[in-house]
């Protein structure tokens, strides 16, 4: 959510086994305790939206998205999310991570291969 919130900061992201918004797995409590039961600013803060409100902002950044292959609860959400920051003008990069979940090993091997993506578009390089 904050990379596709502040695109002047440092324009690409990484999302390793994210979800789709935040407060996915608690939307009703979500909306009561976090936005004061107002369901539009909800909706308006979610990734997708908060991107397509910002056209051309993206233009020249990356973002990679990484998923375990048998993450069914959130896999499909980062699937949107990168539809969505595809549509938005992002460079988008999807790994998957195979036999893995939402955690352990989608973590561990998410985070070597989204590094691994996004480090040559930032100029980083390893010793």
């Amino acid at each position: 959510l904050w990379g596709s919130q502040h695109p002047e900061i440092g324009g690409s992201l990484l999302a390793v086994s994210g979800t789709e918004f935040p407060g996915s797995e608690t939307v009703e409590q979500t909306i009561a305790n976090v936005f004061g039961g107002d369901r539009d600013a909800f909706e308006a803060a979610k990734p997708a939206a908060v991107m397509a409100a910002n056209p051309g902002a993206y233009d020249g950044h990356t973002a990679v998205f990484t998923s375990g292959s048998d993450d069914s609860q959130f896999g499909p959400g980062a699937a949107a999310n990168a539809q969505a920051a595809r549509e938005a003008g992002f460079t988008v990069i999807v790994e998957t991570v195979p036999g893995a979940g939402h955690v352990g090993p989608a973590l561990d091997e998410g985070l070597a291969l989204g590094v691994a993506a996004l480090g040559p578009v930032l100029g980083l390089s390893a010793p």
